[in-house]
């Protein structure tokens, strides 16, 4: 029997509680395989604060060598653990390993694509009319909001992360809770990468949808990505 993981959520670089808790079960034998912290709106909160905080008073936004090496160091994390996620995923997900293989191989490719993206933030300049030119500046735009879905949770999560924090965004990921052991994995490799300061990415897990209406709702939310 695969020994029980109890699950928080990630906020600040830190591993933080809420007053629910949650079963993980395993779909293909219906075995409780683990428990998690189920967010409520105070977590869902907290997160969005944190990652507001690290966008405005950190240099994240402002340092595109320092986003594409973090990325770059992501990759290289998730490379020597990506037998445990192909683990995890046919643990709680119900995959079957080739199948669980074919999605965590994707991870590596989606981020070492977005190191490369971090360092070409270049605007562009065109001639609209004979005498008159348009000029646009890519710029970090805030907080990222990323609602996961259940079915493929390690792959949809980092395809729509790499991206966000390749343009200089902070992000609040809302993991479901059918993936929460896939959560907590994630969270220890992102944890492992120091060049991502903590706060950047916070990860909340819930098995309702609260704290998705919050980042849908929250104006300290400007973009959201959400698969489902």
């Amino acid at each position: 029997m695969t020994e029980k993981t109890n699950v928080s959520h990630w906020i600040g670089g830190e591993w933080v509680g809420s007053a629910r808790t949650s079963q993980s079960v395993n779909p293909a034998t219906g075995e409780v395989i683990g428990t998690y912290a189920d967010a409520d709106l105070a977590v869902g909160e907290a997160a969005i604060e944190t990652a507001v905080r690290a966008f405005r008073e950190g240099d994240w936004r402002l340092d595109p060598m320092r986003r594409a090496t973090a990325l770059s160091h992501l990759a290289d994390a998730y490379a020597a653990r990506l037998d445990e996620v192909v683990d995890t995923l046919c643990r709680e997900n119900g995959k079957l390993r080739r199948e669980a293989a074919f999605e965590a191989h994707f991870i590596l490719r989606a981020l070492r694509f977005a190191s490369g993206l971090a360092l070409q933030p270049h605007g562009r300049v065109t001639d609209t009319q004979p005498g008159r030119q348009a000029m646009s500046i890519r710029q970090a735009v805030g907080v990222a909001g990323i609602v996961v879905p259940w079915n493929s949770p390690a792959y949809l999560c980092i395809r729509a992360l790499a991206p966000a924090l390749a343009a200089g965004c902070t992000a609040v990921v809302k993991m479901p809770g059918q993936a929460a052991q896939s959560a907590a994995l994630m969270c220890d490799i992102l944890g492992s990468v120091p060049e991502l300061d903590a706060g950047v990415v916070n990860v909340v897990v819930e098995s309702g949808s609260d704290v998705a209406r919050l980042l849908v709702d929250s104006p300290d939310v400007p973009v959201i990505s959400f698969t489902g």
